[in-house]
């Protein structure tokens, strides 16, 4: 029986997050794309394609870790 992974990877709406987010994917990973703004994680997430899901995530905010929860669309 084979294993899903799933990681989240913060600051995935750009730059090396986004790179390594689409990596994941690209090698069947299921990834939370986090982003303190969501509508660059939710665009984020539709251009790395099927297998990410944008989530709300600020690291500096102890109340967005916790309540951080991913959007479907």
């Amino acid at each position: 029986m084979g294993t899903h992974r799933i990681a989240l990877v913060t600051g995935a709406n750009q730059g090396m997050g986004k790179q390594l987010a689409t990596e994941l994917v690209s090698d069947g990973t299921t990834v939370f794309v986090g982003a303190r703004n969501l509508d660059r994680g939710e665009a984020a997430a539709a251009e790395i394609g099927d297998g990410a899901t944008a989530l709300h995530l600020d690291v500096t905010d102890a109340t967005s870790i916790r309540g951080g929860r991913p959007t479907h669309p």
